[in-house]
């Protein structure tokens, strides 16, 4: 593959939503809990759309950080 094939299926791209717990499955990717996911996704942030990228923003970098 070539170095640009490469860099775009590497990317990253996070995204947030509401699920209900219920139809929630285990799968095999784990984050660990010394990310502050928690501090960052908000209620108030995800009322917004411009708040709502900036919060996505913040996770990408917390994310590429690790």
């Amino acid at each position: 593959m070539s170095q640009k094939k490469i860099d775009r299926k590497c990317r990253l791209k996070p995204f947030v939503k509401f699920v209900n717990y219920n139809h929630l499955l285990p799968t095999r990717f784990v984050i660990k809990d010394d990310l502050e996911f928690k501090n960052i996704v908000t209620d108030e942030k995800m009322a917004a759309p411009e708040s709502r990228k900036a919060m996505k923003a913040e996770l990408k970098k917390q994310l590429q950080a690790r």
